[in-house]
């Protein structure tokens, strides 16, 4: 009997994961867009560490009386543009991430 219990337990794992992927493939969310939205939250990131370490040399820069105040604005206007990307890009990670079912999520 045991064997036999052990045998329809598996048959009934291999259904719920054939259930999950059928779910998936239903939702029409796609891991390469997943991907790609991670890959932008980090190519934002990214940026906008460049973008800091940028700032920081023009307020050093300003404060020698070597930048303009115009010039140390722009630095941080462009970190500000880049930090409501980088909300934008999570927010889109989240909604496809939320779409796709919990069998799916632990992989990624």
């Amino acid at each position: 009997m045991e064997v036999i219990d052990l045998e329809i337990q598996r048959v009934e794992k291999q259904i719920e994961a054939l259930e999950a992927a059928y779910e998936d493939a239903q939702s029409g969310t796609d891991m390469e867009q997943v991907n790609s939205a991670r890959i932008e939250i980090n190519r934002i990131a990214n940026q906008i560490d460049t973008a800091t370490t940028t700032k920081n040399r023009t307020e050093e820069l300003y404060n020698e009386g070597m930048a303009t105040l115009v010039e140390l604005e722009q630095s941080l206007a462009y970190i500000n543009q880049l930090q409501s990307s980088l909300g934008i890009a999570q927010s889109t990670y989240n909604q496809l991430v939320k779409e796709i079912s919990e069998n799916v999520r632990k992989k990624i």
